[in-house]
Parts: structure tokens; sequence; C-alpha cells
């Protein structure tokens, strides 16, 4: 039992997918255990942990419910990231960009909203939508079960692969400006084979290796059951990196008894061979960035491989230069960074639409129309439904004085959606001919 109770608490609201760990540990807690406490004591315990939990979550919960009106714990996203995961446009088990989502925080919860609601036909309350999406999910899954079943094996390939998927920050990017990530510290490659080797080997001792282990299964399951980035393994990294002591003592004592007595050498070959079979379950297909020597080596030995680019990073570090260039009163020199970075990353991944899509709100802040038409347009190409596009390429021609062009635009993007204002605003005053300039674009 942790001697903080509220501990588990505070981990819930960091990570959401815990509070599926809080049942078993409460469970846990209660059983009986030979030469352990009396029940008293066990059942205080367990609610003594369940206090401590509530300590915390409760006041979050509470205020969910000022807030938005509804008793949620936690948060009403859940169903919207188990949608994520398990669509049928979802092939690599990791995020990946949904047709009708802007991956950015300030579009993401309205755009499930309004395509739920598009759907649905009626109006939703977040939790009507969170399991909307749930509901969603699940009927692909019961249409396509085979399907299914091979993108979970993916996503645990994924989850227990050495390569580490970037979310907003790119380890392999940032290694280049930051030194000490290039130290050669133990990665996700060697900790987690022998993590899981520790944890073969002290299944037969109880007590606290079961109750690790118990964890680790169940919170890797519940990573892949929605879609993973490595840096949701952070929460499991204590757990495993224990069990990685564990082997690495466990293998050191094998071995000086092997080198004592005949008979010990077999427990040695069979920690030795299980090692390096979880060095490869790991390791292979060898994921890495184009161009890196671990790629190159790879593929001069004959293993399978798999190249990476650092788009999504380029695209983030551009973002950052953008918003950074608006605080600035839209610095030159910092639109230029950006416009540099989202080149970047349409070189490595061309047929990107959001990156193109803010390629071309930043040469647009740099008075650059014409080019920004043409980015739009291919935007456009892309993903021809997205109204957000249309409305922009309709400013854009209203700015560079093309009013038929605008109205064009304009009018597509409010049949894509009736209700956007800036869009029915834009075109109203352009009929009018009210003004000659344009508005920002969003």
């Amino acid at each position: 039992m942790p001697r903080d109770e509220a501990t588990i608490g505070l981990a819930c609201l960091t990570r959401g997918n815990l509070l599926l760990f809080l049942p078993i540990a409460l469970l846990w807690i209660c059983l009986p255990r030979p030469g352990g406490e009396n029940s008293r004591r066990r059942w205080a315990a367990a609610l003594l942990f369940l206090a401590g939990a509530a300590l915390i979550l409760a006041p979050a919960t509470y205020r969910n419910r000022l807030v938005g009106g509804q008793w949620v714990l936690g948060t009403t996203n859940a169903g919207q990231n188990f949608y994520i995961g398990n669509n049928p446009y979802n092939t690599s088990g990791e995020y990946q960009f949904l047709p009708f989502v802007s991956p950015n925080p300030k579009h993401e919860e309205m755009d499930f909203k309004r395509e739920a609601e598009r759907r649905s036909g009626r109006e939703m309350s977040p939790k009507e939508i969170s399991r909307f999406w749930f509901s969603e999910s699940w009927n692909w899954i019961k249409a396509e079960p085979s399907s299914w079943i091979g993108l979970m094996w993916i996503k645990i390939r994924v989850f227990w692969g050495a390569y580490e998927i970037p979310d907003n920050l790119d380890y392999y990017l940032y290694r280049k400006w930051a030194p000490v990530l290039r130290f050669p510290i133990p990665g996700f490659g060697l900790v987690a084979p022998l993590g899981l080797l520790g944890a073969a080997l002290a299944w037969n001792r109880r007590g606290w290796p079961r109750l690790l282990l118990l964890f680790m299964v169940v919170y890797s399951a519940s990573v892949v059951l929605f879609f993973v980035f490595s840096r949701f393994r952070m929460a499991m990294m204590p757990a495993l990196s224990l069990f990685a002591g564990y082997a690495i003592v466990e293998l050191a004592t094998r071995f000086r008894l092997a080198f004592k007595e005949r008979k010990s050498r077999w427990p040695a070959l069979r920690a030795s061979v299980l090692l390096v079979l979880l060095i490869a379950a790991v390791n292979v297909p060898v994921r890495a960035q184009a161009g890196s020597w671990s790629l190159r080596l790879a593929e001069a030995v004959g293993l399978p491989t798999r190249s990476e680019n650092s788009a999504t990073a380029h695209y983030n570090l551009a973002l950052a230069y953008a918003i950074h260039a608006k605080e600035k009163d839209e610095d030159a020199k910092l639109l230029a960074l950006a416009e540099e970075q989202f080149r970047e990353a349409l070189r490595q991944e061309p047929d990107h639409v959001r990156m193109l899509v803010e390629l071309g709100k930043v040469l647009s802040r740099q008075k650059r129309n014409a080019e920004a038409i043409e980015v739009y347009r291919r935007a456009a190409a892309l993903q021809p439904n997205d109204y957000r596009i249309h409305l922009a390429l309709g400013i854009l021609h209203k700015r560079s004085g093309d009013n038929v062009a605008a109205a064009q635009a304009l009018r597509r993007a409010l049949r894509l959606n009736p209700n956007n204002l800036l869009a029915a605003r834009t075109l109203e005053e352009l009929e009018a001919g009210d003004r000659p300039t344009a508005p920002s674009i969003p």
C-alpha cells in the first residue's frame, strides 16, 4: 500500500487512463495474503486508499458539475480519444489526423462536437458527445472485427517498440540543439527488454513484483486501447525500470553461479536467450530517422527497417515561431523562420493539409497573397470539405481584389458550414462593397 494515498488521485488527473487501475489496486489491497494483515486492517487500508484518491478527484468532479452541469470524473474527451485510435482511418496505431478534425487545441473539441451533431442530427452535451464517439468506434469494430484485431496488434508492437513516437515534441529533432539528449543514456530499446525479463524472472516472488506487473499490464492495455505516443509510456517507466534493475542483478547472480557450478548454467542460458528474444522483439523492425547510422546499419545487415521523419516536429516548431511573431507585432525574422520550418515539414510530407494551411497563414501575414492562394488551393484539392480552407481563400481573393473568386470561395465555405459568422459577414460586405480590405485569416 502506498504511503501517500493521494498519489493515485494526482496520477489519475494527469493520465486519465490510470482510473482503470484504481479498482484493481483497491482489490489488491483487500485480497488476503499469507502472513499478511488481518481483514480489518486490509479493509481500513482500502478505505484510506480510496479516501486519498477521492480527496483529489472530488474537487475536479464537482467543478465539472458547476461548469458543465454534469457529473464527470476527469474529462469528457475519452470517447473522442478512443475514436482517434479506433476508426477506419487509423492504420498505424498512433495519432492520425481525421479528415474533419483540426489538430489544434483551439478547434479540436469543437470539430468533434460539430461532426457528432452533424451525424446525429441533434445538439449534444459534452458527455453525450463522448458516448457518441465511443459508439462510432464500437460500430466500426463490430463491422470489421478482423481489421480492429490487426490494429490492436500493431498498437501493441508500437507501444513496446524502441522508437520514441513524437507528440508535440520530437526527441530526435531537439537533440540536435540539446547536448544532454545526445548522451549515451539507455533508451526504451534496452530498458524495455530488461524490464520484461525482470518481470518474468520476478513472477514467482510474492508481494510488490506481482502488483507492479499487474500495473504494467493494465496500464499498457489502457494505452493500447486508445492510441500510442511514447510520452504515454512515462507513467509505466518507474515500474519497468525497477524490473530492469532486478533483471540486471538476477543475470549477474546467475552467471556468477554458472561459473561455479555446471548445473547452474541452464538458468543463466535460458535468461540470456529470453533477453536476446525480447531485444529483437522491441527493436525490430528498426525505426529510425532517414539517413541515421542505425537505419543504415540495419539495412546493411538485412534487418527490417522503417524510415521516419521529423515533419511533425518541424511543423510544431513553425507554429511556435508563428505565435511568437504575432506577439512581436509580426516580426519579419520570426515569420521567415516559421516559413522555413513549414517548408521543411512539407518537404518531408508534401500532402499534409494542416501544414499547407498554416504555411498559407504565414504567407498571408507576410502580405504574399498570391503565394498563399496557391498553397490554400493545394490544401483544398486534398481536403475539399474543410470550410476553413475555402474561407481563407475567400479572404485572400478579396484582399487581392478578385471579388468573383472571393464570393465563390465564401459561398462554398457557407455551404459547408452555414453557421460561420465570419464567412457570412465577409460575403455580405463583399456584395455590398462596404470595405476594400479583408479580415485576417483565422
